[in-house]
């Protein structure tokens, strides 16, 4: 008969493993299949089991676990879920425990818990968990199945996947796996020696040539050169002159040169011979290159080769080489992805503004419209497509490409598009109204309730993880509506920004939740309500904790040698941590400097804003090289996109756009400064005023 010790262990594993019963599938650890995996079998994700409402016990047990687990006392949080009913309560009590502790834990528990939660935030932490869990005690088949669904993320692993696929007499499949996966998932070179030593006859010339580029691009010089050994032929020397490339080194044209001359073309050199002569200053040499290039269809990295690309478009732009510049960008190859959606934009505003090809220009701006789906890029894609009809002359097919752009409102372009229809004032934020259909199902969604008691423990980091997941699955306006209004209701503004940005990939506009207020905020601050909000929606998301790589902190991210300053300006006390720790502080220093900004350039916001985000420096040299908007030397518009900066660019139009948002939002609560922005070509369809205020 056991002690009371030992028979009160016993029943606490009995209950535990009750839960867990709950949540295993059972006979077999995989459930039902969810869509195809990456390997050559079924998929391994199971579809969650419905979510009951937790009762008050559960709720409270479950908190009291959160809590001790964040501490660290996984024993005594385990306890406390032993004591709950709910198989919730389990599911995100180990959820936290197999994200946050160390393994090897038990290959059959976690591997089907990932897959009930396929959702889930933090996906990839679980899956090296389960990954590293794998043992040789493992059964054949479940390593299989773990693998055929979620590709291997180590050597290691990898390697039981083969020997699993062996063993269960799978030899057909292997080659096909291997090679695919080895071309592509870079590690070190002791971890890829061990594996050449058992899988290596196995692995392709072509896998390896591959991989060698692969691992020069991410930088993994060893190990790339141990693949470049066993490649010979002139690979080694191929891989030396790209290492030389890269790192600046001296005596590069020698590297180079030693190359044969049936890899002399090779894209992965040419890239970097490209690069190697941009940072030289060797614009022309690189031009050369670029006029040469291999088609984009057998470049290992388009998305580098447009970056290259676009930076010579730049410099041949400040040359005021307006001809050469459109030839390069309109030769990019791109076919899909933001390079493609920059290329097009990039080669039809060059078109119509400096080339006077109107007609090139709409069909760039057609292409791009017709084969993008973000928002930002739709709207900007119409307002040019109507820029360009007007050039032509229709008028008629001008206004519908306007009215296209128009829809999409809360952009910088949506807005140009509204300026053009005389329709500036007009903004579509409007959102339905929730049924009582869409509440009661999105509070019993397991992931809304787990980001309730991740809060109510005062754990907000992963409450927001759980709502940001949340809105990545989500598909209808009113999960995304219900996952911001609950981010806000949690206080966690930057969170609701994340819903509605996420909502807005899929072509929802949750304007008020795009857009949040922090008007409490606002109470000391004399600028324009509406542009200080712009710029934190822009700089911080909110986050009144931020803080850059480069040490800019707070709500509107300033330096703190900026904020130091701007303080001692205005004649305010100031310490550098009262940048985080008291927001009020933050954001009148950042109006202050703002403000500075705008009386140094004569009011224009746009030319504000861009040294607020690149210092007034950068400004100055832009205005002297590229012209003053402000005495009609370019306009407005185009001095926006020839500069040469896209983080400049792109911050420019996104706080330009919430000036806008905000406007409309504060018009009855501050009034508006109604700053016009001076783009001179904005002129309506109906013939109103030239050069009339867009905002």
């Amino acid at each position: 008969m056991p002690t009371g010790r030992v028979f009160k262990k016993a029943a606490y594993a009995g209950a535990l493993a009750l839960i867990l019963a709950a949540f295993v599938p059972q006979p077999s650890p995989y459930g039902a299949a969810q869509g195809g995996g990456w390997g050559p079998s079924m998929a391994f994700a199971a579809k969650s089991a419905p979510v009951v409402g937790m009762s008050a016990n559960d709720a409270a047990l479950t908190v009291k676990a959160l809590q001790a687990a964040a501490q660290g006392s996984w024993s005594y949080a385990e306890s406390l879920i032993a004591q709950t009913r709910d198989p919730l309560a389990a599911r995100i009590y180990y959820w936290m425990y197999y994200t946050q502790k160390a393994g090897p834990h038990n290959f059959r528990r976690i591997s089907s818990f990932v897959g009930q939660i396929p959702s889930w935030p933090r996906q990839g932490a679980l899956r090296l968990s389960a990954e590293k869990s794998v043992s040789s005690d493992t059964p054949i088949q479940d390593v299989v199945q773990w693998f055929n669904t979620y590709k291997p993320q180590t050597a290691d692993g990898m390697m039981l996947y083969l020997s699993a696929l062996r063993a269960a007499g799978a030899n057909k499949d292997i080659p096909a796996i291997l090679n695919t996966w080895w071309a592509d998932t870079a590690f070190g070179p002791e971890s890829q020696d061990k594996f050449l030593r058992t899988w290596g006859k196995t692995i392709t010339r072509d896998a390896h040539i591959k991989r060698l580029n692969m691992l020069l691009s991410r930088d993994y010089q060893s190990a790339a050169r141990g693949i470049a050994n066993i490649l010979g032929r002139g690979y080694p020397q191929l891989a030396e002159a790209r290492i030389a490339l890269a790192a600046m080194s001296p005596g590069v044209d020698g590297a180079v040169a030693r190359v044969p001359a049936n890899l002399q073309n090779d894209p992965g050199l040419m890239l970097e011979r490209l690069r190697w002569r941009r940072k030289k200053d060797m614009d022309f040499k690189a031009i050369e290159i670029l006029h040469n290039a291999p088609p984009a269809y057998t470049q290992p990295d388009p998305d580098a080769w447009w970056r290259e690309r676009h930076i010579m478009v730049r410099r041949l732009i400040e040359r005021k080489q307006y001809e050469s510049a459109y030839l390069l960008a309109a030769k990019h190859g791109t076919k899909e992805g933001a390079s493609f959606a920059d290329a097009e934009f990039v080669a039809g505003w060059l078109a119509l503004r400096f080339v006077k090809r109107p007609w090139e220009a709409f069909e760039h701006f057609e292409r791009l419209y017709h084969n993008s789906s973000m928002p930002i890029t739709r709207g900007r894609a119409a307002f040019w497509a109507g820029m360009a009809s007007e050039a032509l002359g229709h008028k008629d097919i001008a206004r519908k490409w306007y009215e296209a752009g128009a829809v999409y409102s809360t952009t910088f372009y949506g807005q140009m598009a509204l300026g053009k229809l005389g329709r500036d004032d007009t903004l579509v934020t409007a959102m339905p109204d929730l049924t009582m259909q869409a509440r009661t199902a999105f509070e019993k969604h397991d992931m809304v309730q787990a980001a309730r008691l991740f809060k109510r423990a005062g754990l907000n980091d992963y409450s927001s993880s759980f709502l940001r997941a949340f809105a990545v699955q989500a598909k209808t306006h009113d999960d995304f509506h219900l996952a911001a209004d609950l981010a806000t209701e949690f206080s966690q503004p930057d969170t609701a920004l994340a819903v509605a940005k996420e909502a807005q990939k899929k072509g929802y506009v949750l304007a008020d939740f795009a857009f949040p207020t922090m008007l409490s905020r606002m109470k000391n601050v004399d600028t324009e309500w509406a542009l200080v909000h712009g710029i934190i929606k822009q700089e911080s998301a909110f986050d009144t904790k931020a803080q850059s790589p480069a040490g800019a902190r707070g709500l509107m991210q300033l330096m703190p040698a900026t904020a130091k300053e701007t303080a001692k300006k205005a004649g305010m006390s100031h310490q550098t941590d009262w940048l985080t720790a008291r927001p009020d502080h933050n954001v009148k220093l950042g109006s202050l400097y703002i403000d500075q900004m705008l009386r140094r350039y004569d009011g224009h916001y746009p030319l504000a804003i861009a040294a607020y985000n690149a210092g007034p420096g950068r400004v100055s040299q832009w205005l002297a090289e590229f012209g003053d908007p402000r005495k009609g030397e370019i306009d407005m518009l185009d001095w926006i996109e020839i500069i040469p900066v896209a983080e400049t660019r792109n911050y420019i139009q996104r706080v330009m756009e919430g000036v806008f948002v905000y406007r409309h939002k504060f018009a009855k609560v501050q009034k508006t400064s109604n700053a016009p922005i001076h783009i001179s070509y904005l002129q309506p369809l109906n013939g109103a005023e030239n050069g009339r205020a867009t905002r």
